[in-house]
């Protein structure tokens, strides 16, 4: 459930405070692609913000929590869904890099799996019984389970997220600033009056009716 509150992430700045400024709702494919490279841009620097909180950390819960967050949020990026359909692919970031492509298939494995989905090897629930065989009047000691589960943080898989995710925020952020240059000259060419025609934009709380449902697009 929401705490009714919403953060909010923006990169327009304006260089004083005496101009008359509106803040218009861009529209179209391009205005589309560079809402979803923004979003991209957050996720990965969130994930970076998350790896700088663990060198020196203690290992434990909360640096387990921080590691899988990471990782989480960093693959899904390259997931795409219907809400965010310009997903990252690691093919074209990291054309003709073996190395790193290598190192992604690691994560997005590790994510896709263990993390967001327990379907390999590296966490493990065996139902086992302790049979008695020493002389006591029962058989059965007790009955549970033994489960392992593997530890990937490392020195190494660190060092490895931190390069692919900055090595993405770099492509990311260059890609960005292509679209936003088209766009800011586009506009530029515009009369004024039809850029003030364009709807302004809203802020608001999502409806808790709506968590389970796909937001429209934002452009």
């Amino acid at each position: 459930m929401s705490n009714g509150k919403i953060k909010v992430a923006s990169d327009l700045v304006s260089e004083s405070g005496s101009e008359k400024l509106r803040l218009i709702r861009l529209k179209g494919h391009k205005a589309r692609q560079m809402s979803h490279y923004g979003a991209h841009q957050a996720d990965l620097r969130y994930c970076y913000e998350l790896l700088m909180l663990l060198p020196g950390k203690p290992s434990d819960l909360s640096s387990d929590a921080i590691w899988k967050t990471a990782i989480i949020t960093y693959v899904k990026c390259f997931c795409g869904n219907k809400a965010r359909s310009t997903k990252l692919q690691e093919d074209v970031i990291f054309k003709g890099n073996e190395d790193a492509l290598h190192v992604f298939k690691y994560f997005k494995n590790l994510r896709n799996k263990h993390l967001a989905h327990d379907e390999n090897d590296y966490t493990t629930c065996i139902p086992s019984a302790s049979i008695n065989y020493g002389g006591k009047p029962y058989k059965v000691e007790n009955i549970g389970f033994i489960g392992t589960t593997a530890l990937t943080l490392d020195q190494t898989t660190y060092n490895n997220l931190l390069k692919l995710v900055i090595d993405t925020n770099q492509w990311v952020q260059e890609k960005y600033n292509t679209i936003t240059k088209e766009l800011n000259d586009e506009l530029e060419g515009m009369p004024l009056e039809k850029l003030l025609a364009h709807e302004e934009v809203g802020l608001s709380m999502p409806d808790l009716d709506r968590i389970g449902l796909t937001r429209e697009s934002e452009a």
